[in-house]
């Protein structure tokens, strides 16, 4: 193995591919338990903490991050 040639393209792709949606379905865990707990505000401020952290994942790992950042500028300002 020639470490001179060694890249993260591989560990880049899996990220990509899987990391979002481990990301979502951990974060799902997470409100479905608060929520059954009758934790509603705390469901509401996780939701949002998750849709902020995945738009800011998403303009780390796309080429779209004008289009992403306008989208959660729109969620603040109308």
């Amino acid at each position: 193995m020639d470490l001179a040639a060694a890249s993260t393209t591989g560990l880049n792709n899996w990220i990509k591919a899987n990391v979002v949606q481990i990301a979502c379905v951990i974060a799902g865990l997470i409100i479905v338990f608060r929520a059954k707990a009758k934790d509603w505000a705390g469901s509401l401020v996780t939701l949002s903490v998750v849709l902020l952290g995945l738009g800011v994942m998403a303009m780390g790992a796309g080429n779209n991050a004008q289009n992403i950042g306008g989208w959660l500028l729109g969620l603040i300002w109308s």
